[in-house]
């Protein structure tokens, strides 16, 4: 694949020097490049209707396969020691570097965008029970403390990405009206989409602390 060769070239040139923007930025392209085997991989998968820890980690293991040769490392809901978050996100980059440590540089938190949940989960990738909403983690930063970027990835079970994007930015207005934690600003916003396979958004997120994080959104089509 050109892409996957063209991202190849450029990251053998990144290490932890380099700024974290073209890092991410290279991230998000490994997603674009795992996606299409990630969906094959997962339609043999027919008995069930895999949840998010499944889906997350069938993700997560052919993400490692195509970024083999990139300078980052990925791990799954480790306790945080650098700067002690309360949560585990369900996987991050860490740099690869022998005389790097194992401090994240990106958390990712993933969730299902669908509508078979119940009524205390109809929200859960914006707010939950006992603060476990996807975006909300983020601004009380149970997940990515001390971090500036962070990333959310979606699995479209239900409806298109347009219908979510508008239903949880509805959501998010809705909740500035009400909640004095949450503003209108926060909201989703597209950047890229290939119809039917992925969409990548950003959105920024005010949290508990005086530092803005810059949320990364990734959503996959699952059927």
């Amino acid at each position: 694949m050109i892409a996957e060769e063209q991202l190849n070239n450029t990251l053998e040139k990144f290490d932890s020097s380099i700024p974290l923007g073209k890092t991410i930025a290279a991230i998000i392209n490994s997603f674009k490049i795992t996606t299409p085997y990630f969906k094959t991989h997962i339609s043999q998968f027919t008995q069930k209707i895999l949840n998010e820890e499944e889906l997350t980690q069938e993700f997560v293991n052919l993400l490692r396969r195509k970024t083999t040769e990139y300078p980052f490392l990925i791990g799954q809901e480790k306790k945080d020691l650098y700067y002690h978050s309360k949560g585990r996100s369900d996987f991050y980059f860490y740099w690869k570097e022998e005389t790097a440590n194992t401090e994240s540089f990106f958390d990712v938190e993933s969730k299902i965008l669908t509508d078979r949940f119940p009524k205390d989960r109809k929200k859960e990738y914006l707010i939950g029970t006992k603060n476990n909403g996807g975006i909300e983690r983020y601004k009380i930063e149970k997940h990515g403390k001390g971090l500036s970027e962070c990333g959310m990835l979606g699995f479209v079970e239900k409806e298109n990405f347009e219908y979510w994007l508008t239903l949880i930015n509805t959501w998010i207005e809705n909740l500035a009206e009400s909640d004095s934690t949450w503003n209108k600003d926060e909201i989703v916003k597209e950047e890229e989409e290939v119809q039917g396979e992925f969409m990548y958004l950003k959105s920024v997120a005010h949290t508990a602390s005086t530092t803005d994080k810059q949320l990364h959104h990734f959503w996959i089509k699952l059927t």
